[in-house]
């Protein structure tokens, strides 16, 4: 008697703890960054959204934090081309950006942006197992929930 109790509690918990994990999945932001990974072996490893206050009487405002991590040792003239992506004042002087496109639930575009990096923390060293972030604005003004974002080539801006 006591075994068919236990067998039954210990089944009840297993299927809990499966849809605890099918919720956890079902919020998961799907992470695409194949131009990156093929170009410099980088991969986006982590999406996040911060909510941040400039001022006191400013209003909070949603970043994105994504994290970059390195899967392979980069050779100097890889490096310099993808800390180009990367860095606001290169940008500035014409060279292309990467874009961010965010879908929703049903794989609509809901925005895209060229990277107006608003941070980074680390070095983009080009060093396996290492690991940089950046944030960017969030621009989901209609609130449909982010299901994908993708890292493209940089457009031809006109």
């Amino acid at each position: 008697m006591r075994f068919a109790i236990l067998a039954s509690l210990l089944a009840l918990l297993a299927v809990g703890n499966v849809g605890r994990t099918q919720d956890k999945k079902a919020d998961e932001i799907v992470r695409e960054s194949s131009y990156l990974e093929k170009g410099w072996g980088v991969k986006l490893k982590a999406v996040s959204r911060i909510q941040v206050q400039a001022g006191k009487d400013v209003e909070k405002r949603e970043l994105l934090q994504l994290s970059f991590e390195f899967e392979k040792d980069l050779e100097p003239k890889e490096l310099k081309e993808l800390r180009a992506l990367f860095d606001p004042i290169e940008v500035s002087k014409g060279i292309p950006r990467l874009w961010f496109h965010v879908f929703d639930e049903g794989n609509v575009l809901i925005w895209k942006s060229h990277a107006e990096l608003i941070g980074r923390e680390g070095e983009i060293s080009g060093v396996k197992g290492d690991v940089f972030r950046v944030s960017t604005a969030s621009y989901e003004s209609d609130k449909r929930k982010m299901k994908k974002i993708a890292v493209r080539p940089p457009e031809k801006m006109e």
